[in-house]
């Protein structure tokens, strides 16, 4: 305002306040105020922390206490040991039995519980015992691992899981014990139980009889066969469904995500399990021998184990070209999401058949039960769908690089079954080079974390653009 400025009369005048009083308010914060946690922080923690434990398992199996040879194990096969327990895969480079001493044995449980229960479940577990604080970027990376979208119930969820599935494993044991305490000595039948029970809930296919190539000896064993198809199947549809259909025990009531990995489940099992059955049923090698029930037993236990877990009653070098070639498939699908078994996952196959279903129909939206499916879950489908078979082409095609003397589709067979993490074989593991065998080292690793990573990355919030390109079609088909 001019200073020779006059009121005149009938003029209000109003008074602004000074110019100290209306300058900005500054507030010192001290430092600078750290970047809020994303979704991507969840992938780089889980790997380094499994690359971790794989590490410490190694050293373990690599002192002379830990095998039966008082040497030193080879280093490579300690490495082989420690990944394929972590990852809960099941593939060997040594006798389970025969080479691992006490040491090594309960080792590589302890890492196939750890591996099957979950790096960060585990770490939040440990944190409540502690009476430590759960952090924000924890339960992000804890809802990740468990896919669930609630944080605020994480602390209640992961108390239940470690409940749950322990007590799961404890009973499983307590039944095997039942059965192999009246064929083996007492001392053996304790550990054997415990180990069997968290060798199948957590679908790792370790076994430890020595008297077996994986499960051939109790091929018409059905009470074994049965507790162990029951423990892999409640492990592979993951520890959410699970609690969710016990929780409210009607199909109607449960979410959208039980419903399809359970149905998938079904689908997946009684088609894995047909298919075995006219494919091998003339197989004097395999069940070719065995009557109709006894054929059909081991057909739907090869179907529920050799999906996601790797436990075989028969051998897989032996079966024909189009069994390996269709559980190749299924290994490749995998379990449920949040699992302790790998693959790409029912979830993630489900929602892209689901979506080409509802494209042929002529609807363009991903819908099922009354539900849409965002578009984005379907983007994260395609892209894992995608990534994971290339990256397993990619494997298999450096491990048939050097290992040109050996079947390719045996070759094929059992890196599919390392980057699904599943464990069956057809004995190529005794055959290839140390080059072969870190090939599967890293198939196996890759196929743990991969599928979780890009769900991970995946799933982060993009930032609306503030502009789009013009459209334009391109010719398909």
């Amino acid at each position: 305002m001019s200073s020779k400025w006059q009121p005149k009369p009938g003029d209000q005048v109003i008074r602004h306040p000074r110019k100290q009083q209306i300058s900005p308010v500054k507030i010192d914060i001290g430092s600078r105020r750290k970047s809020s946690p994303s979704n991507i922080t969840a992938p780089i923690f889980v790997t380094s922390t499994i690359l971790i434990l794989i590490i410490i398992g190694s050293l373990i199996l690599f002192m002379p206490f830990s095998n039966t040879s008082n040497g030193f194990t080879p280093l490579l096969d300690a490495i082989f040991t420690s990944t394929s327990a972590t990852t809960v895969t099941g593939l060997t480079t040594q006798n389970s039995t025969i080479f691992w001493s006490w040491i090594g044995k309960i080792t590589i449980v302890i890492l196939i519980y750890i591996g099957g229960l979950g790096i960060m479940t585990l770490a939040t577990f440990f944190l409540i015992l502690m009476r430590q604080r759960v952090s924000l970027s924890q339960r992000i990376v804890v809802a990740n691992s468990l896919q669930v979208n609630e944080m605020g119930s994480l602390v209640n969820l992961t108390l239940k899981v470690v409940g749950v599935v322990t007590t799961i494993q404890l009973i499983g044991a307590i039944i095997l014990y039942t059965r192999f305490s009246s064929i083996l000595p007492i001392s053996d039948s304790i550990f054997l139980s415990i180990a069997h029970s968290v060798s199948s809930f957590n679908n790792a296919g370790f076994v430890f009889f020595t008297d077996s190539n994986s499960l051939e000896h109790f091929q018409k064993d059905h009470f074994i066969l049965s507790i162990t198809s029951i423990l892999i199947f409640l492990g592979s549809i993951g520890y959410w469904v699970f609690i969710e259909t016990f929780q409210f025990r009607r199909f109607s009531l449960i979410s959208l995500n039980s419903k399809i990995v359970l149905l998938g489940s079904t689908f997946f099992i009684i088609a894995g399990a047909i298919f075995f059955f006219f494919s091998e049923m003339s197989n004097t090698k395999t069940i070719g021998d065995l009557n109709i029930f006894e054929k059909i037993s081991v057909s739907f236990f090869q179907s529920i184990s050799g999906r996601t877990a790797g436990f075989s009653v028969i051998d897989h070098s032996q079966a024909n070209t189009s069994t390996n070639f269709f559980y190749g498939f299924l290994m490749i699908v995998g379990g449920g999401a949040a699992s302790v078994s790998g693959g790409i996952k029912i979830n993630t196959v489900a929602i892209i058949f689901i979506s080409i279903y509802c494209n042929v129909k002529g609807r363009f939206e991903t819908s099922i039960f009354g539900r849409q499916i965002p578009i984005k879950q379907l983007y994260q489908s395609l892209t894992i769908s995608f990534v994971s078979t290339l990256t397993l082409v990619f494997l298999i095609l450096l491990i048939s690089l050097e290992s040109t003397q050996i079947n390719f589709l045996h070759l094929l067979f059992d890196t599919t079954s390392a980057f699904g993490t599943v464990g069956a074989t057809t004995g190529i593991v005794e055959k290839i080079s140390n080059y072969g065998k870190s090939i599967l080292i890293i198939s196996m690793f890759t196929g743990r974390i991969l599928p979780f990573s890009l769900a991970s990355i995946t799933s982060r919030e993009n930032s609306a653009s503030i502009y789009q390109y013009a459209e334009e079609r391109v010719t398909i088909g």
